[in-house]
């Protein structure tokens, strides 16, 4: 495996290759920053680690040493669920949507609906079985 600390890349190189690794987020320069939920680091493409495979294909890994993650576990600095207030107001939001979907009695149990005149319905025959 080659790295980019032992083989020097040009700026325009090195921002195209974080255009290719990455395509999940924009990179416009290797200013942006990013932030690995991994290690928690905020960092900039300048900072990125590049490794090329023995098929030249490349990676690009959180310059943090130790830390394991690529561009998958990076987010925009500022991301909503880096904010852990936001983070619970997510997690409210879910559990209540579930809630609601679960609370609807035709949905969890139809064979209990008036509309349903009485036949078993597949789950619970199989369940009855």
């Amino acid at each position: 495996m080659i790295d980019s600390k032992n083989f020097p890349l040009s700026h325009e190189q090195k921002l195209f290759l974080l255009r290719r690794c990455d395509c999940w987020r924009k990179w416009t320069s290797l200013d942006d920053k990013r932030h690995c939920v991994l290690c928690d680091r905020i960092f900039s493409g300048r900072n990125v680690r590049i490794t090329f495979d023995k098929t030249g294909r490349a990676t690009a890994h959180c310059p943090t040493r130790g830390c394991t993650s690529t561009c998958r576990e990076w987010l925009y600095p500022g991301d909503p669920l880096l904010d852990e207030r936001a983070w619970e107001d997510w997690l409210r939001l879910l559990k209540e949507t579930e809630g609601e979907r679960f609370a609807d009695d035709d949905v969890a149990h139809p064979e209990k609906h008036p509309s349903h005149h009485g036949a078993a319905s597949p789950q619970s025959v199989a369940l009855n079985q």
